[in-house]
């Protein structure tokens, strides 16, 4: 209290000028102290938010290094069969029906136990698209897509729960991967591919 009063003397003993000044002083100091307060208060609500932005970041570099993981087994067999019904597509006449397409498409893959399903899309029209092991027409919708290293040219991975197509009646929904990629096709129609895999799990070691 005695140091403000003292002050107080010292701003009545100057001139109008160096009253002002010293004003001007005690104003930007007190500025300077209001935006300090500001600025550790914003960084101090900030700083939960900052966290939970870093652990998303690790959960999301985990979750893409699992399914990556688990993906690795089934890249050389998605490139077979990516190649083949491009080639299938590519070559069946525009008056072939349904079903002859259907034929030729899948005939790979028919006694192949690895894919749960396969969908064939081309185009937006739903009615174009070609399915294996379903009875959707198209794949998982509310899945998170994760892009494959640039190695993989546009492949893209997720996982999902699907009913597994191997089993005729009444499939059960069993956890699976996904690989799926979209290129253009003929007359620049972009097909793109998806399949649907069991996720591979390593096998339970029980110590006698």
């Amino acid at each position: 209290m005695a140091r403000c009063v003292w002050r107080l003397l010292d701003l009545l003993c100057l001139d109008s000028g160096k009253v002002a000044q010293k004003l001007s002083l005690i104003r930007t100091a007190c500025f300077s102290r209001i935006v300090e307060f500001r600025a550790s208060s914003v960084l101090a609500l900030l700083a939960p938010l900052l966290s939970g932005v870093a652990t998303c970041d690790r959960e999301e570099s985990r979750q893409l290094a699992d399914v990556t993981e688990s993906a690795k087994a089934y890249v050389s067999h998605f490139y077979w069969f990516e190649r083949w019904a491009r080639r299938s597509v590519a070559a069946a006449p525009a008056r072939l029906n349904r079903d002859s397409v259907l034929e030729t498409l899948f005939a790979p893959v028919r006694r192949d136990d690895t894919p749960l399903a396969i969908w064939v899309q081309q185009g937006t029209h739903v009615g174009d698209h070609l399915f294996f092991r379903t009875k959707k027409p198209m794949p998982p919708q509310s899945v998170a897509w994760l892009m494959l290293r640039e190695r993989f040219a546009g492949l893209r991975v997720a996982s999902a729960l699907v009913p597994d197509g191997r089993v005729s009646r009444r499939p059960p929904n069993v956890e699976a991967i996904l690989l799926s990629r979209s290129q253009p096709s003929r007359d620049s129609v972009e097909l793109t591919v998806t399949i649907a895999y069991p996720v591979v799990t390593a096998p339970t070691i029980v110590l006698q």
